[in-house]
């Protein structure tokens, strides 16, 4: 879907990144320390998938940026927190872009798992330094959750599979009906 830089393109990462910070608040009903489920990665996977690279790294360092500084204090270790969300717009962005914006069922599934694996691996490994720069590193926190992380990962694939797919077409065919 990618096209030149546009108004609605602006409009829609706009609206991406607030369903972002909203997605970010209510991810905090369910944060247990060392284990949150979050769907903040289904607004940066769209903006990726439909825009690209840039695209998906705005929606993402903006959103969880403003949930961030709005819901937690603002430390050294702020950054590790918004990082896994930049990085998986890049990378999304870029097979976007390599596939020409063009996706079919097995590509929305792998597309999704590599986003997801980067995620929870930043997020682990922020969660490691975050614990040992602020004190409170314990093995079980980091190890002992991993099984529970692994498994909230997987029911996102395959929740982002279902979900995904419809929402890019929808928003290319509104997107398509506004040319005619």
């Amino acid at each position: 879907m990618k096209k030149k830089f546009d108004v609605r393109m602006l409009a829609l990462c706009g609206m991406l990144a607030a369903v972002c910070v909203v997605l970010g608040y209510l991810a905090r009903i369910t944060d247990f320390q060392s284990v949150k489920v979050s769907f903040e990665g289904l607004p940066v996977l769209i903006a990726a998938l439909l825009y690209g690279p840039l695209a998906g790294m705005a929606v993402g360092g903006i959103g969880l940026a403003i949930t961030q500084c709005s819901g937690y204090p603002i430390t050294v270790t702020t950054p590790l927190w918004i990082l896994p969300y930049l990085i998986s717009g890049l990378v999304v962005g870029l097979i976007a872009m390599k596939k020409r914006y063009t996706y079919s069922m097995i590509d929305y599934f792998w597309i999704i798992t590599v986003s997801e694996v980067i995620v929870t691996a930043f997020n682990s490994l922020g969660l490691y330094v975050a614990s040992n720069i602020e004190g409170w590193f314990y093995p079980g926190i980091i190890l002992g959750n991993l099984a529970v992380r692994l498994l909230i990962m997987v029911a996102k694939i395959l929740i982002y599979s279902f979900i995904v797919p419809n929402l890019i077409k929808v928003i290319k065919r509104v997107d398509s009906k506004q040319y005619q």
